[in-house]
């Protein structure tokens, strides 16, 4: 993985790549905001090349969520206190679903 990148002015975190897991399709390239993705001239392990971050990251996430490979983790920063949990962890369920497409409606009979 590569070092954390600071992210400066409206978001605050770190994103980490997984250079390994890339297959060098360069969606995040194409979908970062500030442009500050390119991919490696190298190739990692399975022959592909991968992104590689540059300073001026805002952690926005956009990466993240258009990696089919997940290869970014994206910490979110609050109070200036890093997150515990990369932003890919689902939260906890909140119980079985219910009726109507999780809605809480149930048919009453007619």
């Amino acid at each position: 993985m590569s070092a954390p990148a600071p992210a400066p002015g409206r978001f605050r975190g770190t994103v980490t790549v997984a250079a390994a897991r890339c297959k060098g399709c360069e969606l995040c390239v194409i979908a970062c905001p500030v442009d500050v993705l390119s991919m490696s001239t190298e190739v990692n392990d399975a022959g592909f090349r991968f992104p590689l971050l540059e300073p001026g990251c805002i952690a926005c996430g956009l990466c993240h969520a258009v990696c089919p490979d997940y290869v970014f983790e994206v910490y979110r920063y609050q109070d200036d206190q890093p997150s515990e949990q990369p932003q890919d962890d689902p939260p906890a369920a909140a119980g079985p679903p219910t009726p109507a497409g999780g809605l809480g409606l149930t048919s009453s009979p007619a």
